[in-house]
Formats: C-alpha cells, structure tokens, sequence
C-alpha cells in the first residue's frame, strides 16, 4: 500500500455544497497526521494478518466511485465514521456486528444494514436516476 497524501484543503469542485457542514466534517475525517496514518496502517495489517477466527475485529473497506466525496456512518453497538474521497477508497478497522451504513452519495441517501461478521469490500457508485434501466436492451 503506498503512502497516501495528508490533504488540508480539499477542492471546491469535487463538494456538491463546499460550505456545508458534512463538507467541514468531511475535511477534519480526511485530514490526519502521518502518525495517525501509520497507526491506521498498522492496525489494517495486524487485522489483515490475524488467523484468530475469535478476533473481534474485522476491516470494512469502502471504494467509492462516485464523483463526490462522502461520509459513511457505521451505526451498531459501536459508531465509527469514515470520509471516502471521490474515486477514491478508505478502510477502518471495527469490531464485528450488525450496522447501518448511511452516507448521502452525490446528494442522494444512501442505507444499507450489514451483518459484519468477516473482513468487507464494499463499492459504491453515482446514484442513478429513478425511473433509468440501469440494464441495456438487448436488440
């Protein structure tokens, strides 16, 4: 995994509402210290190196496709909030459980419940308009 860059200002282009307060909380979740970082890192490689079917943790990984950044809420027994940068992905180690994720992705609400009982990839895309066949006709 390469380093990654401490971002302090994030481009106004890349915010639907860059004045917003999700787009502030956005900017202090991303920003963080390479002494976080490593810490972050070391956590993510024990967990990803650890055999014990009793461990309690498990790493939620979130790559996001969409054209804006976004905030995931991951509401259990515990809560954990995680800034995704557009394109871009982000991962967190929490403990095992059942949660609701929420984000808003491009100003639309997204929600899923998730039993996370293993490590977990998770993508999310640009929202589709309703109404839209996301599948082609075939002719």
């Amino acid at each position: 995994m390469e380093a990654r860059p401490v971002i302090s200002e994030i481009p106004g282009h890349l915010l639907k509402n860059s004045n917003s307060a999700e787009a502030e909380e956005f900017k202090q979740l991303i920003a963080s210290t390479s002494k976080e970082h490593s810490e972050k890192t070391v956590k993510l490689l024990n967990a990803m190196f650890n055999e014990d079917i009793s461990s309690k943790e498990v790493i939620l990984l979130l790559k996001n496709q969409s054209d804006c950044n976004m905030i995931v809420r991951i509401q259990g027994k515990s809560f954990y909030n995680l800034a995704v940068p557009a394109k871009n992905e982000n991962f967190m180690v929490i403990n095992k459980g059942s949660y609701t994720l929420t984000s808003n992705v491009c100003d639309v609400v997204y929600t899923s419940k998730k039993e996370i009982s293993k490590s977990l990839f998770l993508t999310i895309n640009n929202p589709v308009p309703a109404g839209n066949n996301i599948f082609p006709e075939k002719k």
